[in-house]
């Protein structure tokens, strides 16, 4: 294990590698602290905000947002299940998310919200928390003309900009989610895990911690460095991003064999959803023990998805986009159109 006490070399080459790709585009996120998980990247990119605004106490999250499940990220996190017997360790106030089938009434509404808590809490807020992607509430991106009237208004009021990119890093039609949607003037930190194995919060000069603010006993295994450098490498220089990338090229064939089950099997599959390899479908009427029942009926016959959302609940997959090719992706959508069949045939057995 490295961390504080005890870190290799591998490690200052993966911080390297991640600066570097967060820059590529003109973001200034020059620093870089790894972790062993998304919730201390989390937990300490709030650090590092409320800090950097001393006499602020108060954080923007968008609604339905998840962000982890520390005492800290409980609150961030709209869902008051997951901080159920907890005491109130951080006041967040939620913003409403876009809304691709209202792009300009969603825009207006977390415009006009978002004033108001700046106006009645002025200079309270040290920071926003934002994931460009929704990823846990059942994968909803958000769009360019949403993001940047809300950053340019947050900025205006000197309140920082957290991007979570803990599950949208290296998924979506750039390594970074902020870089797919053109949003890299208004990244001041932002945190990044799963897929690249370490975890690790990007900041600009302005968050530089004083000594001791952040620190930790492991940030990971060397053989997880490893890998992650691996990883980083490939991503880097392999054919993966831009319009005509491995990611889009991916996309677009799942969500055109999810779209064909849609049309042959109206009301088993609504959708698709998604972005980049998170993709996802809402199955039959989207209540949560149908969704429950499908997974298990996809696991027992090879193929592994998982539940996110409620109201509804949908099914979603993350592609693991070092392997998988178009083959691979037909053939999980003849298992899930099998599988459909065998779930919607014990709901009928069931229900008569």
């Amino acid at each position: 294990m490295q961390g504080n006490l005890q870190q290799n070399v591998e490690s200052l080459h993966v911080a390297a590698a991640l600066t570097a790709a967060a820059c590529a585009r003109g973001a200034q996120l020059t620093h870089c602290f790894l972790t062993s998980s998304g919730a201390m990247a989390n937990e300490n990119a709030l650090k590092l905000v409320f800090a950097s605004k001393a006499s602020a106490d108060r954080l923007l999250a968008f609604e339905h947002s998840f962000a982890g499940r520390t005492m800290a990220l409980a609150f961030v996190t709209d869902n008051a299940a997951y901080r159920q017997g907890l005491p109130t360790t951080l006041k967040v106030d939620y913003v409403p998310f876009y809304d691709a089938a209202d792009p300009r009434g969603s825009t207006d509404r977390a415009l006009r919200v978002t004033a108001h808590h700046l106006a009645r809490y002025p200079g309270q807020y040290a920071g926003m928390v934002m994931e460009l992607v929704q990823g846990e509430s059942g994968y909803y991106p958000g769009s360019r003309p949403f993001f940047e009237p809300l950053l340019d208004l947050l900025h205006a009021h000197g309140v920082a900009v957290i991007f979570d990119e803990i599950q949208t890093f290296g998924r979506t039609s750039e390594m970074f989610a902020f870089q797919h949607f053109g949003l890299d003037r208004h990244a001041d930190v932002v945190t990044i895990g799963k897929l690249s194995q370490v975890c690790a919060t990007l900041f600009t000069d302005a968050f530089r911690p004083a000594p001791g603010l952040i620190s930790q006993t492991f940030t990971a295994s060397s053989t997880a460095i490893a890998a992650a450098r691996v990883i980083l490498h490939q991503l880097s220089t392999g054919d993966f991003y831009g319009p005509n990338g491995r990611i889009t090229r991916l996309h677009d064939h799942f969500t055109r064999r999810l779209q064909d089950l849609s049309e042959r099997y109206p009301g088993w599959v609504t959708g698709p959803f998604g972005i980049g390899a998170m993709i996802a479908m809402t199955p039959f009427d989207g209540k949560p023990e149908q969704a429950r029942a499908l997974l298990q009926a996809l696991f027992r016959n090879g193929v592994m998805a998982f539940v996110a959302g409620a109201a509804p609940t949908r099914v979603r997959f993350l592609m693991p986009l070092g392997v998988v090719t178009e083959p691979d992706i037909d053939a999980v959508c003849r298992i899930l159109e099998n599988t459909l069949t065998e779930v919607a045939d014990a709901m009928e057995a069931n229900h008569g």
